[in-house]
């Protein structure tokens, strides 16, 4: 990556804000490696002092020893990429600016720097990418981060003055190439934010100091896993201090690339809790089935949580955003003859609609291979197979199971039939284009759903 900080300097010296607004009064500068700020003191008349902060100062996530409320801005150009712990930092960076201050940041855009690689293969030391805001299924980074998301986090702190995409001479058809590196291009997110005047009190965020393991029975299956290792994921970020470690999901927890929650057996300590993800009929404070298991670790559920799963590349052989998934069976809607002719008729509409769509069988390999017009190629004991096939498929149609779970985590649009034992509402996740189909409402019906559900959305530009 080349000079980003002096390119900022250049473009930001012909924005007025950043005389009378955001270079103010004593700054500080985090992570400066090609240039610092403080050689850019003279251009910006309000300007008073910049204290610059490498890694050779410390830990740039904890700023140890450096006091509340210090300064009146801080700068950051391209470092948040290069840290292990967004939440942290950022409540650090929040810390030791004083209310009503400002913190200027800037972060490689993941499809202008990273190009849809990853790792990097600009800059292998970068931990994550970065984006604006994108839904889950067009994610390509096992390692993005949504902007948006992570701010909305430290609200409580800070109000968001401004997220720009600067791609300041940035040539769309140099595919393959880092332009950061020549004198001109600047390609970044910019982020402004402003600490509230009347900020709660922050005590400085560490590292973890303290350990809770989650150990569940091994009574559940794949969907069960999936919520489970969201939950504590999702606890882990409420709990920034906080080592987590569970018991189940091994390949999951390893797949999103972090150390957010870890895996162990735990086989030497007790269960944590025994009703662990305990179901509820016909409703539930829990919202969801990932609130299932916030409420058994003790966590408040106020809205549905999102179920957020890693970024997994595509199958071979499988388009990306341009066939169907499938998984015709589950526990309670086993194959009788009555079910195989239901999914054959669902896939049927598929075939007639979608031509040219192939429609790929996801499970486990026994599997039965009964229907016509299906690609049983990708089915496999891998969950990971299970859940790259799901998140980059155009539509998926299923009956309540763990690809269900699944589509909501990759917000793929999901068509899926349903029993009336009151306990749907286990799929109630949010942001999720979604039909539900309970089998006693008839072929002709679910038919006639699932084409409408189709030219939906083919008008939303979603297939």
């Amino acid at each position: 990556m080349g000079d980003e900080l002096s390119k900022a300097i250049k473009r930001r010296f012909n924005i007025g804000t950043f005389h009378t607004r955001y270079f103010v009064g004593q700054g500080i500068d985090i992570g400066h490696v090609s240039g610092t700020l403080s050689h850019f003191a003279n251009f910006f008349a309000r300007l008073e002092s910049v204290r610059d902060w490498s890694k050779d100062d410390g830990d740039p996530q904890l700023l140890t020893d450096v006091p509340d409320n210090s300064f009146d801005f801080l700068n950051s150009s391209n470092c948040l990429e290069h840290l292990n712990n967004l939440s942290v930092t950022l409540k650090n960076w929040i810390r030791v600016v004083k209310p009503g201050g400002y913190l200027i940041l800037t972060v490689p855009d993941e499809d202008l720097y990273e190009q849809g690689i990853w790792p990097s293969r600009f800059n292998p030391d970068h931990k994550c990418t970065f984006t604006i805001q994108k839904e889950t299924n067009n994610m390509w980074s096992a390692q993005s981060i949504n902007v948006l998301e992570l701010l909305a986090r430290h609200t409580q702190w800070v109000s968001i003055e401004k997220i720009e995409l600067i791609r300041e001479f940035f040539d769309d058809r140099l595919v393959g190439v880092d332009q950061t590196m020549n004198a001109v291009t600047e390609s970044c997110i910019e982020i402004i934010l402003r600490k509230l005047p009347h900020a709660p009190l922050m005590s400085p965020e560490s590292t973890a100091i303290s350990t809770v393991n989650f150990k569940t029975p091994r009574w559940g299956g794949l969907g069960d896993t999936l919520c489970f290792v969201a939950a504590a994921r999702i606890y882990a970020q409420r709990h920034p201090n906080t080592k987590v470690v569970i018991n189940e999901g091994k390949d999951i927890v390893e797949a999103y690339g972090d150390d957010l929650v870890q895996f162990d057996p735990l086989d030497d300590h007790p269960v944590f809790n025994p009703n662990f993800g305990n179901r509820t009929k016909t409703s539930s404070p829990a919202k969801n089935y990932v609130g299932c298991f916030l409420t058994s670790m003790g966590e408040p559920v106020f809205d549905p949580p999102a179920l957020e799963l890693p970024k997994l590349r595509p199958i071979d052989g499988l388009t990306p955003r341009a066939y169907v998934a499938l998984q015709p069976y589950s526990g309670f809607a086993a194959n009788p003859h009555e079910r195989i002719a239901f999914v054959q008729a669902m896939v049927n509409v598929v075939r007639d609609r979608l031509p040219g769509y192939p429609i790929a069988c996801v499970g486990h390999p026994n599997t039965p291979r009964d229907l016509d017009g299906v690609d049983y190629g990708h089915l496999s004991n891998n969950v990971l197979t299970l859940l790259s096939v799901v998140q980059h498929a155009c539509l998926i149609l299923t009956p309540r199971s763990a690809s269900a779970h699944a589509a909501a985590g990759y917000r793929v649009p999901s068509y899926i039939w349903v029993p009336n034992d009151g306990e749907n509402w286990h799929l109630d996740y949010p942001f999720w284009d979604t039909v539900r189909i309970p089998f006693d409402e008839g072929l002709d019906v679910a038919r006639q759903k699932l084409i409408d559900f189709i030219e939906a959305l083919r008008e939303i530009r979603k297939i």
